[in-house]
């Protein structure tokens, strides 16, 4: 357990779906560790329920592009 900037790209990816999510996303992270479909998590099911939804598809794909950044900073081997 060393830290490096690695600790710091998974910091990013928590911090944004706690954004995104209104709340620490713990659970959806211990979630996703164990989940095989991590390319196919809808912007609609992570989304804070207090915010409307994305009016757009410009704001939609901006946001969907966010949410796939953030599963990527997630993941278990760094490479």
């Amino acid at each position: 357990m060393a830290v490096t900037e690695k600790c710091d790209v998974f910091s990013f990816g928590v911090l944004t779906l706690e954004i995104l999510m209104g709340s620490h996303p713990g659970e959806f992270i211990s979630n996703l560790h164990s989940s095989l479909d991590k390319e196919h998590i809808q912007l609609a099911n992570v989304l804070d329920p207090r915010l409307p939804p994305p009016t757009s598809q410009k704001l939609n794909d901006g946001m969907d592009s966010i949410l796939n950044l953030a599963i990527s900073c997630l993941r278990v081997d760094p490479l």
